[in-house]
């Protein structure tokens, strides 16, 4: 959903790229006085430079996230075993 009626936006249908078959673009309102041109060749000038970071998560592996459980597991455990010995010492 797009809020205001004052938006310029930038679609580019060939984003170069085998994932992606399009990019929309918000214009900044302190640029809306650049030719659509020169908002065009900003617009694939960025789009070149775009690095997609990979998941937290997806490079860690089966192991990275079992290893993770576990850490926090162990970690609860931890503290429930240090909450126990306090109110029953």
């Amino acid at each position: 959903m797009i809020k205001g009626v004052n938006k310029q936006i930038i679609e580019i249908s060939d984003t170069g790229n085998h994932s992606f078959e399009r990019a929309i673009l918000f214009v900044r309102p302190d640029s809306l006085g650049l030719g659509s041109d020169e908002l065009d060749r900003h617009a694939r000038d960025y789009l070149s430079q775009v690095r997609l970071r990979r998941s937290f998560y997806s490079h860690r592996g089966t192991w990275g996230a079992f290893g993770r459980i576990f850490a926090g597991a162990l970690i609860g455990a931890g503290v429930m075993a240090i909450a126990l010995l306090y109110f029953f010492v």
